[in-house]
């Protein structure tokens, strides 16, 4: 929750500065937004890879089949929970849009540096190198190339720990700066707001529909379920 509270926080102010600040505090603001969102790309890819690998390699013998058969229930459940999304949208999105309102020719800001941190491998690609070591790790039974991927976990989750998370809120109040010195930020909160309650709403709802097939096939309350795995959620999402 305190993350949240920040994220808000960050929101107000960005919103507050693009609209009444000075020049020089948005042009810095939009800077940190350039430049974290370009180390955000770049650490993603090392994120997957290290996360993956670890949690494959940590599994033992026979990962190869349970993560086959974990990853072919990911990619039905994501393509149903797409569908989905994709109806929902369809639905419920024309009626929320707005007259497009461009941005005078010369009025966006830019930054004061940019720098752009190239990723050294794509999403697909470090998902992919994730696999493949993770279950070659436990075919060879290779514990020196397992430290290295679980030390390199632990690298990214001191890297998210205190870098990402304490400077995500100042990357939301440039993104928000910007919106509002270009003149579009409550055009946008207004989209943005229903659209994130579309979001956790039918988050829910797919939450429920999992639980419940889960529940069916294993015989038990899927509301319970939920109600057991709820504090494990609450608690990874805490900074």
């Amino acid at each position: 929750m305190k993350l949240i509270f920040k994220l808000l926080l960050g929101i107000i102010l960005g919103v507050t500065i693009g609209l009444i600040g000075p020049e020089f505090l948005i042009r810095i603001l939009i800077t940190i937004k350039a430049i974290f969102g370009s180390f955000i790309n770049f650490i993603i890819p090392f994120i997957i890879l290290f996360f993956i690998a670890s949690g494959v390699a940590g599994l033992g013998k026979g990962s190869g089949k349970l993560v086959g058969k974990t990853v072919g229930t990911a990619y039905i459940s994501t393509l149903l929970a797409g569908f989905l999304a994709f109806f929902v949208a369809m639905t419920v999105i024309p009626f929320l849009s707005t007259e497009n309102q461009a941005v005078n020719e010369g009025s966006a800001l830019e930054p004061y540096l940019e720098m752009e941190i190239a990723p050294l491998m794509g999403v697909v690609t470090a998902l992919v190198t994730a696999f493949v070591f993770g279950i070659g790790i436990t075919k060879i039974k290779g514990e020196w190339l397992k430290n290295i991927f679980d030390e390199g976990k632990n690298i990214i989750e001191l890297v998210i720990a205190k870098v990402i998370i304490p400077l995500l809120p100042f990357y939301i109040a440039g993104v928000f700066a910007e919106l509002g010195s270009e003149g579009t930020v409550f055009e946008t909160l207004k989209v943005f707001g229903i659209v994130l309650l579309l979001a956790i709403v039918i988050h829910w709802v797919w939450l429920i529909i999992q639980y419940t097939i889960a529940g069916i096939a294993t015989k038990q309350n899927p509301f319970a379920l939920i109600k057991i795995c709820y504090p494990h959620i609450l608690q990874q999402s805490e900074p």
